[in-house]
């Protein structure tokens, strides 16, 4: 998407729908980035370790953040977008405490992130949406189908 200067304007980074080449390009993009911004802001091993690139979340969280500064630092921008971006830097900043506080990882010791546990068995989910979307094509004051419920 053009910006007010023809200049493409940033997207989001959607990792799985990328192909090779396009997830190759990003991922080195990423990692220049990111060694930037760990230099320029100092940032603890605690937020940042050197293994972030193998969990998923950091993973996110570094690419919302690196597409944010992008588009705040475009030349079209006001220069308030700088103190937006560095108000997001340091939302971000916690949650990268946070999820590296999961792991445990180290300056010299990857850890992987824990596992979580997940059911299986979609079939509560499968009534509860069959209900809802039932209950969007009845009509209006009706009762709805499978709870009984009034609308």
């Amino acid at each position: 998407m053009p910006g007010v200067f023809e200049e493409t304007v940033p997207v989001p980074v959607v990792w799985a729908e990328l192909s090779a080449g396009e997830a190759f390009d990003n991922w080195m993009d990423l990692k220049h980035w990111v060694t930037w911004l760990v230099r320029r802001f100092r940032l603890r091993p605690k937020e940042i370790p050197p293994c972030w690139f193998r969990h998923g979340a950091v993973v996110e969280e570094l690419t919302a953040l690196w597409g944010a500064y992008r588009v705040a630092y475009a030349e079209d921008q006001p220069a308030t977008s700088a103190a937006d971006w560095l108000r997001i830097l340091a939302d971000t900043r916690a949650h990268l405490a946070e999820w590296m506080a999961r792991a445990g990882c180290t300056v010299a010791e990857h850890r992987d992130d824990p596992e979580v546990a997940w059911p299986a068995d979609d079939s509560v989910l499968g009534r509860f949406v069959g209900a809802d979307c039932a209950a969007r094509n009845a009509p209006p004051n009706g009762v709805i189908p499978e709870t009984g419920a009034l609308r």
